[in-house]
């Protein structure tokens, strides 16, 4: 009850249903295909991984599942894309992307917790869809092997600018020249002025009830 009127005094009666509903809908995807995606706790998942400083932007639970396919519906999606999920937690942007066109679905998790889950998550969904095209890596995204092949980023706001900043370094220098286009997907970008400074524009909006995802 405290989360609604919180979340009602902040962003009105209309915002505040839609929300609820959409993760009611979260519930329901996930007891139909049995898995869990609410995140961990930060407190327990700091002391668990054994991190000296690390800064969680927005937790480790992904946006609801309808927010999701509002994302991914706005996207012009082909079956030679790749989408990779940059903090992939444990899976809710994956398991949802795997209802689009992709070629391939990645998902990078660098806190060992969240990838057991992820990993666990999957196994599970697999049984009940019975293939996936799904990838998940365990790593740091500063250590990621780029293909040449990624189309899409998917961000939720993963980590801080610093790391940004490095990040999108190291893909300038690693994929000049091997691709086309890269779009990143970024909701409740608090990094923004890095991708600008970085000279990345943004090319679409989108609305997902109270928050915002921006395409570059």
């Amino acid at each position: 009850m405290d989360e609604t009127l919180r979340f009602y005094s902040q962003y009105g009666l209309i915002k505040t249903f839609i929300f609820f509903y959409c993760k009611i809908m979260t519930r329901y995807y996930e007891k139909s295909h049995n898995i869990i995606t609410g995140g961990v706790e930060l407190k327990k998942l700091n002391k668990n991984s054994n991190l000296k400083s690390f800064q969680f932007l927005t937790g480790t639970e992904s946006v609801p599942v309808p927010m999701i396919r509002k994302i991914l519906n706005s996207l012009s999606i082909t079956s030679k894309d790749i989408i990779v999920d940059l903090g992939s937690g444990d899976g809710r942007l994956l398991f949802v992307a795997s209802e689009f066109n992709f070629k391939e679905i990645i998902g990078v998790e660098f806190l060992e917790e969240l990838f057991v889950r992820s990993s666990k998550n999957l196994s599970n969904f697999m049984r009940v869809k019975g293939k996936s095209n799904i990838k998940l890596i365990h790593s740091d995204v500063l250590d990621y092997n780029f293909s040449g092949k990624e189309t899409y980023f998917y961000l939720y706001n993963p980590f801080e600018s610093k790391v940004m900043h490095k990040f999108l370094n190291k893909m300038k220098n690693e994929l000049w020249g091997k691709i086309n286009f890269i779009k990143i997907v970024y909701v409740s970008p608090k990094c923004h002025d890095v991708l600008i400074s970085q000279n990345f524009k943004v090319i679409d909006r989108i609305n997902i009830n109270h928050k915002i995802c921006l395409v570059y």
